[in-house]
Parts: structure tokens; sequence; C-alpha cells
């Protein structure tokens, strides 16, 4: 659940930086969603992706931007914020975390 929430943060800070080119607001904190109203920041579908022959578990956010979760995961362990936590291998390891 911890990671769940961390690639939320992710994703949220992925969105708010916009299109590129453009100076990013400033990040507002993840606040957590309850209830069965909770809707995402920004609606994302997961999936499995070969990106360079390589089978990748990662999200997809407005139908084009594809975001590795192996590497958005490394770029939150550099943060000494979040605990370290091995990326998913596949669909069947995320779901189990």
């Amino acid at each position: 659940m911890q990671r769940q929430a961390a690639i939320l943060v992710f994703v949220t800070l992925i969105a708010a930086a916009g299109p590129r080119g453009q100076t990013p607001s400033a990040p507002q904190p993840a606040m957590p969603q309850t209830g069965p109203t909770a809707k995402p920041a920004e609606p994302f579908k997961l999936g499995t992706f070969e990106i360079g022959g390589v089978p990748r578990v990662a999200i997809v956010l407005r139908d084009t931007l594809v975001v590795d979760l192996e590497l958005a995961n490394a770029a939150l362990q550099n943060d000494p914020a979040y605990v370290s936590v091995a990326a998913p291998r596949d669909m069947l390891e995320l779901i189990g975390q």
C-alpha cells in the first residue's frame, strides 16, 4: 500500500509538471483518498509493455505517456523519505504488493 501511495505521488508530480517547456507549478502534497468516491489525482491505466525488447510493468497517463514503474521506483528510492521496496517484476507481483 505504501508503494502504491509513492507511485501515486510520483504520478501526481508528473501530472503537475505539465507539457514540456512550461514551468511547472509547485507540486501539492498528495492526500490519502478513502471511501467509495475516491478518484486518483490523475487517471491512469496499468499494463505490461515491451520497452527495448524487455517486458516492463508500466502505467499510462493521458493515453500517451508510459511510465516504467522500475525506473520510477529507482527515482523514488533516491529520496530518503521513501523506504526501499523492490520494483515488481511483473503484473502479478505488483498486484501482490
